[in-house]
């Protein structure tokens, strides 16, 4: 089954390694940046009901997906899980509650729910278009709908790009490609079924009255870092989105954080005394993880940049002078 559904999805899949943004004339420019605009503007506007792959190495992971805009402006959308223990996320506007058979529920104050499309989809171009370049390449067909096929190309090689097709009738968003820098497949979202709607959906405006699970609140943010830290290297475009101090949760150990976004890609850094035990360690993938020694103290970096970068920020850490 995992094979049948790689194979599908890895048809259309070929190499991006050639791409050079010095080839694309301003026309292919503006046109991509304007359907990147018309996609995240169909994920906030459209009621539809769709099905979708997550496709990661081995791991096929199926979900079903609904979003609506009410008569009054409000975004109801749920992302349910279909294998394995019971997972769902139902967001209403900026509050988003997580649901696990394994676990307790819990709401956040969220605009976007984390599932397999990037946070920065659902944002206008603009959001990212100091990172990267969106180039419209031409035309496709996904899920037997016409598509339009767009590249969202990083500036430089410090982080991923994205290979994109959208419905050409509304912009939604069919298919998503994760390249690696040398335009390599990491992983890849696919639909593989999709209604739109013209009303808001009946089982959709049920939930706007469901009781939610308690609001978590971060008290963690209000603690101010502890160490004086000089992060002497960052990829262009990073931005500080949040730093505190707080414990880990599976650990208990005490950490400084930090928290960078260029619009599309995130990641953490972590900044702890060394426990009895502890040493460097590395992961290499779409989601690459670097930890080493600074004197006493361990600095972790995790996100979904590649592991070149992904050291290259840690090595930079520093103790302020």
């Amino acid at each position: 089954m995992i094979k049948a559904v790689q194979k599908v999805i890895l048809l259309v899949a070929f190499s991006f390694s050639a791409v050079s943004v010095a080839q694309v004339d301003d026309e292919a420019l503006a046109q991509g940046a304007d359907w990147y605009d018309r996609m995240n503007q169909a994920l906030r506007e459209l009621n539809f009901d769709a099905a979708l792959v997550h496709v990661r190495g081995q791991r096929v992971e199926p979900y079903r997906w609904l979003h609506g805009l009410s008569d009054s402006g409000q975004e109801i959308e749920v992302l349910s899980g279909l294998n394995g223990p019971e997972y769902k996320v139902l967001r209403l506007d900026d509050h988003v509650s997580y649901y696990h058979s394994m676990g307790s529920p819990y709401s956040l104050r969220a605009e976007v729910l984390d599932g397999p499309f990037p946070s920065g989809f659902f944002y206008p171009f603009a959001e990212i278009s100091e990172a990267y370049n969106a180039i419209a390449v031409g035309g496709g067909r996904v899920i037997d709908r016409p598509a339009q096929h767009i590249r969202v190309l990083a500036r430089d090689r410090q982080r991923y790009g994205y290979s994109i097709w959208l419905d050409k009738d509304t912009g939604l968003i069919l298919r998503a490609a994760t390249l690696s820098v040398d335009g390599d497949v990491l992983e890849q979202v696919q639909l593989t079924s999709l209604q739109i709607s013209d009303h808001f959906p009946d089982n959709l405006r049920e939930l706007k009255e469901v009781t939610r699970p308690p609001m978590v609140e971060d008290d963690s943010n209000r603690r101010e870092v502890q160490g004086d830290w000089d992060l002497s290297w960052l990829p262009a475009g990073f931005k500080l989105l949040r730093s505190n101090h707080h414990q880990m949760a599976v650990t208990g150990q005490q950490t400084d954080y930090f928290l960078y976004s260029d619009g599309l890609a995130k990641f953490s850094v972590y900044i702890g005394l060394r426990g009895q035990g502890t040493g460097p360690v590395q992961v290499e993938g779409a989601d690459s993880l670097y930890a080493k020694e600074l004197g006493n103290y361990m600095v972790t970096v995790v996100g979904r940049l590649p592991f070149e970068t992904v050291k290259r920020i840690a090595d930079g850490v520093q103790v302020a002078r």
